[in-house]
Protein backbone atom coordinates (compact mmCIF):
# COMPACT_ATOMS: atom_id res chain seq x y z
CA UNK A 1 0.00 0.00 0.00
CA UNK A 2 1.52 3.51 -1.10
CA UNK A 3 1.88 6.48 1.14
CA UNK A 4 -1.03 8.22 -0.90
CA UNK A 5 -3.73 5.43 -0.29
CA UNK A 6 -2.76 5.35 3.31
CA UNK A 7 -3.20 8.78 3.51
CA UNK A 8 -7.10 8.75 1.64
CA UNK A 9 -7.40 5.64 4.28
CA UNK A 10 -6.61 8.08 7.45
CA UNK A 11 -8.87 10.94 5.86
CA UNK A 12 -11.26 8.72 5.77
CA UNK A 13 -11.18 7.41 9.14
CA UNK A 14 -11.02 11.16 10.12
CA UNK A 15 -14.20 11.86 8.43
CA UNK A 16 -16.32 9.16 10.42
CA UNK A 17 -16.20 10.81 13.93
CA UNK A 18 -18.22 10.47 16.44
CA UNK A 19 -18.76 13.35 19.02
CA UNK A 20 -17.33 12.84 22.73
CA UNK A 21 -16.18 14.82 26.03
CA UNK A 22 -12.32 13.99 26.16
CA UNK A 23 -8.78 15.33 27.41
CA UNK A 24 -8.32 16.31 24.10
CA UNK A 25 -10.56 16.94 20.95
CA UNK A 26 -9.70 14.39 18.79
CA UNK A 27 -9.40 10.49 20.17
CA UNK A 28 -8.52 7.50 17.88
CA UNK A 29 -10.09 4.32 19.17
CA UNK A 30 -9.62 0.53 17.85
CA UNK A 31 -12.24 -0.31 14.96
CA UNK A 32 -12.88 -3.79 17.84
CA UNK A 33 -13.83 -1.30 20.46
CA UNK A 34 -16.10 0.88 18.31
CA UNK A 35 -19.53 -0.22 19.00
CA UNK A 36 -20.66 2.41 16.44
CA UNK A 37 -18.40 1.19 13.80
CA UNK A 38 -16.55 5.09 14.35
CA UNK A 39 -12.86 4.85 14.86
CA UNK A 40 -12.28 8.53 15.47
CA UNK A 41 -14.20 10.61 18.26
CA UNK A 42 -14.47 14.26 18.21
CA UNK A 43 -15.16 16.35 20.94
CA UNK A 44 -18.45 18.06 21.23
CA UNK A 45 -17.53 21.60 19.42
CA UNK A 46 -15.89 20.17 16.22
CA UNK A 47 -18.13 19.30 13.16
CA UNK A 48 -15.83 16.66 11.56
CA UNK A 49 -12.70 14.75 12.93
CA UNK A 50 -10.09 16.95 10.58
CA UNK A 51 -11.86 20.20 11.97
CA UNK A 52 -10.78 18.92 15.73
CA UNK A 53 -7.38 17.56 14.09
CA UNK A 54 -6.99 20.83 11.94
CA UNK A 55 -7.51 23.06 15.26
CA UNK A 56 -5.25 20.82 17.53
CA UNK A 57 -2.40 21.39 15.13
CA UNK A 58 -3.02 25.19 14.31
CA UNK A 59 -3.02 24.15 10.78
CA UNK A 60 -5.65 25.52 8.36
CA UNK A 61 -5.00 22.63 5.33
CA UNK A 62 -6.69 19.68 6.39
CA UNK A 63 -4.58 17.53 3.91
CA UNK A 64 -1.03 18.59 5.62
CA UNK A 65 -2.59 18.13 9.06
CA UNK A 66 -3.64 14.94 8.22
CA UNK A 67 0.03 13.77 6.53
CA UNK A 68 1.58 14.89 9.25
CA UNK A 69 -0.48 12.88 11.61
CA UNK A 70 -0.02 9.49 9.38
CA UNK A 71 3.75 10.06 8.90
CA UNK A 72 4.41 10.88 12.73
CA UNK A 73 2.02 8.15 13.84
CA UNK A 74 4.24 5.63 11.44
CA UNK A 75 7.41 6.19 12.17
CA UNK A 76 6.66 5.90 16.09
CA UNK A 77 8.37 2.97 18.21
CA UNK A 78 6.03 0.71 19.04
CA UNK A 79 5.97 -0.77 22.10
CA UNK A 80 4.49 -4.51 23.11
CA UNK A 81 1.06 -4.10 22.04
CA UNK A 82 0.94 -0.59 21.43
CA UNK A 83 -1.77 -0.01 18.42
CA UNK A 84 -1.73 1.98 15.80
CA UNK A 85 -4.51 4.33 17.49
CA UNK A 86 -2.32 4.52 20.51
CA UNK A 87 0.10 5.98 18.87
CA UNK A 88 -1.88 8.43 17.09
CA UNK A 89 -3.79 9.61 20.38
CA UNK A 90 0.09 10.18 21.89
CA UNK A 91 0.52 12.58 19.12
CA UNK A 92 -2.86 14.42 19.10
CA UNK A 93 -2.36 14.98 23.07
CA UNK A 94 1.28 16.12 23.07
CA UNK A 95 0.33 18.40 20.03
CA UNK A 96 -3.05 19.59 22.37
CA UNK A 97 -0.66 19.72 25.54
CA UNK A 98 1.44 22.37 23.23
CA UNK A 99 -1.23 23.86 21.38
CA UNK A 100 1.05 24.81 18.43
CA UNK A 101 -0.03 28.22 15.93
CA UNK A 102 1.20 27.01 13.04
CA UNK A 103 2.92 23.92 10.78
CA UNK A 104 6.56 24.61 11.69
CA UNK A 105 5.46 24.10 16.01
CA UNK A 106 3.12 21.17 14.74
CA UNK A 107 6.11 19.58 13.09
CA UNK A 108 8.62 19.83 15.74
CA UNK A 109 6.12 18.75 18.38
CA UNK A 110 5.25 15.37 16.27
CA UNK A 111 8.93 14.97 15.58
CA UNK A 112 10.35 15.17 19.54
CA UNK A 113 7.33 12.84 20.25
CA UNK A 114 8.34 10.60 18.03
CA UNK A 115 12.21 10.27 18.60
CA UNK A 116 11.40 10.46 22.27
CA UNK A 117 9.53 7.07 21.44
CA UNK A 118 12.38 6.27 19.79
CA UNK A 119 14.46 6.86 22.85
CA UNK A 120 12.66 5.18 25.61
CA UNK A 121 12.50 2.26 23.29
CA UNK A 122 15.99 2.01 23.10
CA UNK A 123 16.33 2.15 26.38
CA UNK A 124 14.23 -0.70 26.84
CA UNK A 125 15.92 -2.76 24.27
CA UNK A 126 18.88 -2.33 27.01
CA UNK A 127 17.61 -3.65 29.88
CA UNK A 128 15.75 -6.71 28.21
CA UNK A 129 18.96 -7.55 26.58
CA UNK A 130 21.79 -9.72 28.43
CA UNK A 131 24.54 -9.36 24.83
CA UNK A 132 26.91 -6.92 26.40
CA UNK A 133 27.37 -5.10 22.90
CA UNK A 134 24.14 -5.07 22.21
CA UNK A 135 23.41 -3.38 25.31
CA UNK A 136 26.38 -0.41 24.66
CA UNK A 137 24.91 -0.19 20.57
CA UNK A 138 21.03 0.30 22.41
CA UNK A 139 22.07 3.04 24.94
CA UNK A 140 24.53 4.77 22.39
CA UNK A 141 21.55 5.26 19.93
CA UNK A 142 19.13 5.92 23.17
CA UNK A 143 22.00 9.10 24.29
CA UNK A 144 21.79 10.01 20.53
CA UNK A 145 18.02 10.11 20.48
CA UNK A 146 18.05 12.07 23.52
CA UNK A 147 20.46 14.49 22.18
CA UNK A 148 18.45 14.91 19.75
CA UNK A 149 14.63 15.28 21.34
CA UNK A 150 16.56 17.63 23.50
CA UNK A 151 17.73 20.08 20.41
CA UNK A 152 14.19 19.82 18.84
CA UNK A 153 12.96 21.09 21.84
CA UNK A 154 15.42 23.71 21.91
CA UNK A 155 14.20 24.64 18.56
CA UNK A 156 10.95 24.26 19.49
CA UNK A 157 11.08 27.18 22.47
CA UNK A 158 13.36 29.37 20.06
CA UNK A 159 10.71 29.34 17.40
CA UNK A 160 7.83 29.47 19.62
CA UNK A 161 9.56 33.14 21.65
CA UNK A 162 10.14 34.34 17.52
CA UNK A 163 14.24 33.63 18.45
CA UNK A 164 14.27 36.60 21.09
CA UNK A 165 16.51 35.75 23.87
CA UNK A 166 16.85 37.65 27.08
CA UNK A 167 19.87 37.88 28.71
CA UNK A 168 20.79 40.10 32.13
CA UNK A 169 24.39 41.85 32.93
CA UNK A 170 25.31 43.09 36.36
CA UNK A 171 27.87 45.02 37.11
CA UNK A 172 29.13 45.27 40.90
CA UNK A 173 31.88 46.95 41.89
CA UNK A 174 34.10 46.79 45.13
CA UNK A 175 36.62 48.99 46.83
CA UNK A 176 39.58 47.21 47.79
CA UNK A 177 38.86 47.92 51.65
CA UNK A 178 34.78 47.25 51.34
CA UNK A 179 33.01 44.28 51.93
CA UNK A 180 30.16 43.49 49.46
CA UNK A 181 26.97 41.39 49.07
CA UNK A 182 25.99 39.41 46.02
CA UNK A 183 22.25 38.68 45.77
CA UNK A 184 19.35 39.98 47.19
CA UNK A 185 19.37 41.80 50.51
CA UNK A 186 16.57 42.15 52.79
CA UNK A 187 16.33 44.74 55.73
CA UNK A 188 13.98 43.91 58.26
CA UNK A 189 12.33 47.00 60.40
CA UNK A 190 14.79 47.08 63.17
CA UNK A 191 17.60 48.19 61.07
CA UNK A 192 19.17 44.73 60.41
CA UNK A 193 19.90 42.67 57.64
CA UNK A 194 17.96 39.20 57.22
Amino acid sequence: MNKKSKKSLITQKLEKGALVKASSPLRFIENEKCQDGKNVQVSVGFSTPLDALQSVMGIKDADLASDILLSSGLSMASSSGQSAATKNNVLVQSLNDFQPKDVIEARLIAQATTVFSHSMKCLALVEANDHLPSKESYMNMAVKLMRIHNETIEVLGRYHRGGEQKVVVQHIYVNDTAKAVIGDVNVNEGGGYV
